[in-house]
């Protein structure tokens, strides 16, 4: 895989993270823990973006 595809996959997945984060911060019941999980999801995805 091409840097820039794999760079374009963890923006993606950093949307998705986001987007989870806010669902469960407005109280969606299935999220659950699951917010801790794409909270560190995101910040490891912030992390290699900038290496």
């Amino acid at each position: 895989m091409t840097p820039w595809l794999i760079k374009l996959l963890l923006v993606e997945y950093l949307i998705i993270a986001v987007v989870a984060f806010v669902e469960a911060y407005r109280g969606d019941a299935k999220a659950g823990p699951w917010c801790l999980y794409y909270v560190a999801a995101a910040l490891i995805s912030v992390a290699v973006l900038w290496m």
